[in-house]
């Protein structure tokens, strides 16, 4: 798995820097401004997480405080893990 890279100049963000941000995101290094797919921003990843955590709660059968604490984990493991699947863009591209 390979964190993203820009698009212009092929500079490998870190993950601290793309973890939390939203729809684009400035290169360092040459100041070009990165854009995620929109398949990316609208896509079913979270749709999948929802379906995961629902299936999952039911399996698990472990009262709201384990499904609380299922959710918890599996969202922080959502989270530390999506920057590896992000591929950036020149410019924003439309929904449609």
């Amino acid at each position: 798995m390979k964190l993203p890279e820009c698009w212009n100049c092929r500079r490998r963000f870190q993950w601290k820097e793309v973890v939390l941000f939203i729809s684009s995101k400035k290169c360092p290094s040459c100041g070009k401004t990165n854009y995620l797919p929109s398949r990316k921003k609208y896509g079913t990843g979270n749709i999948l997480l929802i379906l995961v955590l629902l299936i999952g709660m039911n399996v698990m059968n472990t009262g709201w405080i384990g499904n609380l604490m299922f959710a918890g984990v599996l969202t922080v493991l959502w989270t530390v893990l999506l920057p590896f699947t992000y591929t950036f863009i020149e410019e924003e591209d439309s929904l449609f």
